[in-house]
């Protein structure tokens, strides 16, 4: 379970559509504040609302107050009592958007522009929304945009196996989770000595002056008032390690670095409305050479992004759900391979496409990277255990996090942007000698030396994703196995 910084009372505001809160409300049932928050929830659809409250009856207390939530009224008697935290849903839903600006400003309306700013985080579907309503108020409430940041979360996972489950941990209540503590006694260290500092944490980061840096120049020295950025599986449980810690061993460094940076070769199946950013931000990650060749029903859909840099793309008509086609394709020219899908109700296409595909590389004997991707917010059980499957309810996920740690919305912007550092899965042949018993702390080391933030590793075949391990255990690594890393590259 995950730890939480106040074991005060929540009462968290919740506008909008009460199935796209489902995820949200889930998450919430997952933590220890949970059994102390009270949930408002403001819409105007008394059955669905109804439902939501009687599945989480005995877990969660939720109060349902009927009518628009764009009603200043209405959101008059919601913040009768304090609200701690507030969100606003206006994407998946018919004219969500315009809802979402409209009760941001009744908000404004019954609340002073600070208590907004503070407590309010807003999911809207396009970008030009998150700019009207950032521009609303003080200009500072925290709003994400779906159109903008789930593209983003795309291309990262389309380029790197099992990064997806490294987001699917970070980004919710389950396993680890990203926190911000205060730099206390590690103060006047450097950030290069603070990676040793917990047994049981990830230092990830800090944040100085209000800015996030991850992964900052490992000399980079740390002030009282500066928070550090951590994953842990628990913020009260963490605990810093003794003055004599195991030393790393020289001799299990890597003697060589393996390239990767290649060029990248794509098929993307299908198109949405996602499809043009996701382009984009891939042309930003890939390097020169690199190219994506898009198959879809009806290619007067695509349109494809000018002044790409680094990917050439090619399109074909062909339907990616026909078994003649998948099976007509020179799969080994294919490292990386993205379902769109291509409706945002339900996920039932991407199902469909990609229990083809796997049947088909499973005769054909290739492995290559899959990442299916589900528009839904509500998720049909038949693509959940599927290979670097992704859902834009993870962003639903994130957003409870927020709720409750809202400081975090920087640190997860920087993660799924190409400016500054991200996540990386690299060969761990480059950092540390294969067929050795390895303690973390040596990985650590290995990573410092490159600039780099090692948080954990990918071992064993199916490959098990290790966030935060216990440094002091020894791993032997394979060929193939991973190091999980924030880097700048």
């Amino acid at each position: 379970m995950a730890g939480l910084f106040s074991p005060s009372k929540k009462r968290i505001l919740l506008c909008g559509c009460p199935s796209s809160f489902e995820t949200i409300i889930g998450e919430l049932a997952e933590t220890t504040l949970a059994r102390k928050a009270e949930i408002v929830l403001v819409c105007n659809k008394k059955k669905e609302a109804e439902l939501l409250a009687a599945s989480f009856r005995g877990r969660l207390s939720i109060q349902y107050l009927e009518g628009r939530p764009d009603d200043p009224a209405l959101l008059a008697r919601a913040a009768k009592k304090k609200l701690t935290s507030i969100c606003i849903n206006g994407y998946g839903t018919e004219q969500g958007d315009s809802m979402a600006i409209n009760t941001v400003s009744a908000l404004l309306s019954v609340m002073s522009d600070e208590e907004v700013a503070s407590r309010t985080l807003v999911i809207t579907d396009s970008a030009e929304a998150r700019a009207t309503i950032k521009a609303m108020g003080n200009r500072k409430i925290r709003c994400l945009s779906i159109k903008q940041f789930f593209p983003r979360i795309i291309a990262q996972t389309a380029r790197q196996t099992n990064l997806q489950k490294v987001y699917g941990e970070l980004f919710s209540f389950e396993g680890n989770e990203i926190y911000l503590i205060q730099a206390g006694k590690l103060a006047g260290l450097s950030y290069s000595r603070s990676l040793r500092a917990f047994n049981n944490a990830c230092v990830i980061g800090v944040k100085k002056d209000g800015a996030v840096r991850l992964n900052p120049p490992m000399n980079t020295v740390i002030q009282s008032e500066d928070e550090l950025i951590v994953i842990a599986g628990c913020i009260s449980d963490i605990r810093a390690n003794p003055a004599i810690i195991p030393a790393p061993v020289n001799n299990e460094y890597a003697e060589f670095v393996t390239a990767e940076t290649q060029a990248e070769s794509f098929l993307m199946l299908g198109w949405n409305e996602f499809s043009a950013k996701t382009i984009q931000e891939l042309d930003q990650y890939c390097t020169p050479g690199s190219r994506l060749r898009i198959a879809c029903v009806d290619t007067q859909a695509i349109t494809i992004p000018e002044r790409l840099a680094h990917l050439s793309v090619s399109t074909e008509m062909a339907d990616p759900a026909d078994l003649a086609y998948l099976t007509s394709i020179p799969w080994e020219q294919f490292e990386h391979v993205l379902i769109t899908g291509n409706t945002r109700d339900e996920d039932r296409e991407t199902a469909t496409i990609l229990h083809k595909l796997l049947g088909v590389l499973a005769v054909s004997g290739f492995t290559n990277h899959i990442t299916a991707v589900s528009n839904a917010i509500q998720l049909q059980k038949t693509i959940l255990t599927a290979p670097d499957f992704l859902s834009v309810n993870l962003i639903y996920r994130m957003a409870a996090q927020l709720l409750l740690h809202p400081d975090l919305i920087g640190v997860f912007k920087q993660l799924t942007v190409p400016e500054g550092a991200e996540i990386y899965l690299k060969a761990a042949e480059s950092y540390i000698k294969l067929n050795m018993d390895v303690h973390f702390y040596t990985i650590l080391e290995a990573a410092k030396k490159k600039n780099e933030t090692a948080i954990g590793y990918v071992v064993g075949n199916p490959a098990r994703v290790i966030l935060n391990p216990p440094k002091e255990s020894a791993v032997r690594f394979q060929y193939l196995d991973r190091i999980i890393v924030v880097a700048d590259k």
